[in-house]
């Protein structure tokens, strides 16, 4: 689904909040634990920036600063 090594959560969290809307929290929480259970500390800290990111823009109720996905010419 998403690419496990990436490390820019704001670009993360947009992504996922933009393409799924409904889930977003939990799809984050998942990825989350998984690696708390691989007791991988990097990506823990990651996904738990990406958490936190996704909850803010459930709250606001939009995408803050997040633009649409666009597709190439």
């Amino acid at each position: 689904m998403f690419e496990y090594g990436v490390d820019d959560p704001d670009r993360l969290a947009c992504s996922i909040f933009l393409f799924y809307p409904d889930t977003a929290e939990q799809i984050v929480v998942d990825y989350l634990n998984r690696a708390l259970f691989v007791q991988d500390h990097h990506q823990a800290a990651l996904w738990s920036t990406v958490l936190t990111l996704i909850e803010k823009m459930q709250s606001g109720g939009e995408g803050d600063g997040c633009s649409e996905p666009r597709l190439a010419a």
